[in-house]
């Protein structure tokens, strides 16, 4: 019933449903684009950040609880 729906729907309004997968199509690319991006980043710092200070003999890490 609801596929019935959906491409009733599609073909009453095209410009509409082009424009709905458009609009899922573009987020996706944010979401993926800002994931992909902040990984990069996180992996450089640590690059240059190894590069910089040498081998690290002692890590320290805080856990909240």
């Amino acid at each position: 019933m609801a596929w019935g729906l959906a491409v009733r729907q599609a073909v009453r309004r095209p410009a509409d449903s082009l424009l709905a997968v458009l609009g899922c199509l573009v987020g996706t690319a944010v979401v993926t684009s800002s994931l992909l991006v902040g990984a990069s980043l996180e992996a450089s710092v640590r690059d240059q950040a190894g590069a910089r200070l040498g081998p690290v003999d002692v890590v320290v890490a805080s856990f909240s609880p």
